[in-house]
């Protein structure tokens, strides 16, 4: 299969404004900030490639100032949603000494989330600014990070990088800043190379390039419980779930949509469920996931 675009496409430039975006949503959060308490408050200034958020005594780094909004609720209470939207909350109690690969893990939000309680927790996120953010964000947690991208086979494509929209991928989005070659390997390989074996969730959010991704997981794919994979409308404006679900079902996974909008794709592996010695009739099952 080859990758959606021509080799000598132009990146599209974000559009101008006479003043720069850093500065108009300076301004947008000074005004957030004459409205709320202090303890509500939040501070952003650069850091690095991206920028360091700060909300009472909680902070992160973010990839791009646009994102600062999200982080009103607090980042930890942002990491969570982020867990809920993904179903991951409902694995908490299982997650400590678990191998969990956040493949596009952006700034590391989810990976967190998952080191927090206990699990070892492999992040791979291929686009340069965000792994910036991700590599501040984890340091000193134990989270290994790899910048890497991840396709159907090991060759040499074009990445867009789409910071400001949180869109980066191998298919070229609506507006991106960069445009640069890059070497994609397939997520066997990877596995391969490091020796992963058994793997208890995957996680995957590839902006449109999720049917490349599982195609080159089949190794992989038979050796995790559980997957849960974004596949909306990333790709060119269509969603991936349909061809994301077949994929799954012929590896023998049991299937669902998490929501209505079948936006997020969830996986339960039945035979890999009884190879990592995983009793739901001990336990309750998770809510939400396809049972075995």
């Amino acid at each position: 299969m080859k990758q959606e675009h021509t080799q000598n496409q132009k990146p599209q430039i974000y559009p101008k404004n006479l003043i720069p975006l850093y500065w108009r949503r300076k301004l947008k959060i000074a005004l957030y900030n004459l409205r709320h308490r202090r303890s509500e408050q939040i501070w952003v200034h650069p850091s690095g490639l991206g920028f360091r958020l700060q909300i009472a005594d909680e902070s992160i780094t973010i990839a791009s100032i646009n994102r600062w909004s999200k982080y009103r609720i607090g980042i930890a209470a942002e990491m969570y949603e982020l867990a809920k939207r993904y179903g991951i909350d409902s694995l908490a109690s299982l997650l400590r000494d678990r191998v969990v690969i956040d493949v596009g893990a952006n700034i590391g939000e989810l990976s967190l989330y998952c080191r927090q309680l206990g699990a070892k927790v492999i992040a791979i996120e291929p686009d340069p600014i965000n792994h910036s953010a991700l590599c501040e964000n984890i340091d000193g947690t134990g989270i290994q990070s790899f910048q890497t991208a991840l396709w159907h086979q090991n060759e040499i494509l074009t990445f867009y990088s789409s910071v400001l929209r949180a869109d980066s991928s191998l298919i070229p989005p609506d507006q991106y800043s960069d445009a640069f070659e890059i070497k994609a390997v397939t997520l066997d390989q990877f596995a391969l190379s490091r020796g992963l074996e058994r793997v208890f969730l995957l996680k995957a959010d590839t902006e449109g390039a999720e049917p490349e991704m599982l195609r080159g997981a089949k190794n992989v794919l038979t050796r995790t419980c559980f997957v849960s994979i974004d596949c909306g409308p990333e790709r060119q404006g269509a969603k991936t779930f349909d061809t994301c679900e077949q994929l799954l079902q012929e590896l023998g996974f049991c299937t669902s949509a998490l929501d209505a909008k079948r936006n997020i794709l969830l996986g339960t592996n039945p035979n890999e469920l009884k190879t990592q010695h995983i009793d739901f009739k001990a336990i309750p099952f998770p809510a939400q996931w396809p049972p075995p």
